[in-house]
């Protein structure tokens, strides 16, 4: 029960981080940028010790999705509100 109430801790700094943003409809839109998991870990790692399988299902659940770029960058499409 413990590892739980964790992982639902952990998934709500995620979702007050993703208050910032918004789901990129395509990757074209204006302003959109290119967030790894990873990159994602690394700006809230003063805040909490997340890994990767928190973040993608706070993502995924919260209506990103990830993007391949022509330029071989990949990631979650966020657009800042």
């Amino acid at each position: 029960m413990a590892k739980n109430k964790e992982i639902k801790g952990l998934a709500l700094i995620v979702a007050q981080y993703l208050a910032n943003y918004e789901p990129a409809e395509n990757p074209n839109d204006m302003g959109m940028v290119i967030r790894s998991t990873e990159e994602i870990i690394t700006d809230l790692a003063d805040m909490a010790d997340l890994n990767a399988n928190v973040v993608a299902t706070v993502m995924l659940d919260s209506g990103y999705r990830v993007v391949f770029l022509r330029d071989g960058r990949h990631g979650w499409a966020m657009k800042p509100r």
